[in-house]
């Protein structure tokens, strides 16, 4: 077992045994398969559309061209991708980053999920619970975030980025990217209108990263539906104002993790959600 310089108990117990990471990486790929199962179990009885069946089927709606919308898609990243965020903010995308980059993740997609997230963070959030960081789990904030981020991103990596589960992927996500294109068309896109889409593609991932050690011992059980409520309240704002971004599953989803992995470390690393307007 490496020395984790990140996590207290490594300071506190030197030359003694620690948990063996390697193997909390191996049982954590195990229970995202069982719990990427559980979620599409029902969704395995029909025959999934594909990524691309989606896209064409939203420009339909539309009335453009699969090449259009990908067009809007990038250009709307870009211009989430152009924003400047608090020097704390950008540290912690930075770390995400940094973890992509290792885990062959890293994407504009991923980058601007994290953006969203930082920004919603920055307009305001509340404190919910304790951080792994008051629990005496690490030595610091951003020590957290570094170690917290590793793990997320990886499983991310190894679920999201990965063929074999495409099928899955644009099961759960299909549903609101057309709430989201059938909207559009009507004038009529709002957060009311897709949230309860936004809120299951939510409760996907983070069910897909939930037994990942930090996640769940940070987070707790107690906090979990706020959580995936926040993510859901964030993604469905960054729908509404960049709707061309979210109607691809495959680009819906990479966005949705960066999402997700920033507001999870957060919570875990401060205690703290994204405020909900009430």
């Amino acid at each position: 077992m490496v020395w984790n310089p990140f996590k207290k108990s490594s300071w506190d117990k030197v030359g003694k045994a620690i948990v063996d990471t390697g193997k909390k990486a191996g049982d954590t790929l195990v229970d995202t398969a069982n719990t990427v199962a559980k979620e599409t179990e029902k969704a395995a009885n029909t025959v999934a559309k594909t990524a691309t069946d989606v896209v064409n089927d939203a420009g339909k709606v539309l009335n453009k061209t699969a090449q259009q919308i990908e067009q809007e898609a990038n250009k709307a990243i870009n211009d989430i991708n152009k924003q400047v965020l608090q020097p704390a903010t950008q540290a912690t995308v930075d770390a995400y980053n940094d973890a992509a980059k290792t885990a062959n993740y890293a994407s504009n997609e991923f980058n601007a999920g994290l953006k969203v997230a930082g920004s919603a963070i920055e307009d305001g959030a509340v404190m919910v619970g304790d951080s792994l960081v008051a629990m005496g789990e690490y030595i610091a904030e951003h020590a957290c975030v570094i170690g917290v981020s590793s793990v997320i991103t990886g499983a991310f990596a190894a679920s999201l980025n990965n063929p074999a589960t495409e099928g899955e992927t644009t099961t759960m996500f299909a549903p609101m990217c057309t709430a989201t294109a059938t909207a559009m068309a009507k004038g009529a896109l709002q957060r009311t209108v897709i949230i309860t889409e936004c809120n299951a593609c939510a409760s996907f991932l983070v069910n897909m990263i939930w037994y990942i050690p930090d996640v769940k011992k940070g987070v707790g059980e107690k906090n979990k539906e706020n959580l995936i409520a926040a993510i859901a309240f964030v993604m469905a704002q960054a729908v509404v104002k960049s709707p061309y971004a979210w109607l691809s599953p495959q680009t819906a989803s990479i966005m949705l993790s960066g999402v997700v992995g920033y507001v999870v470390s957060n919570l875990v690393c401060t205690g703290k959600l994204p405020a909900i307007p009430k």
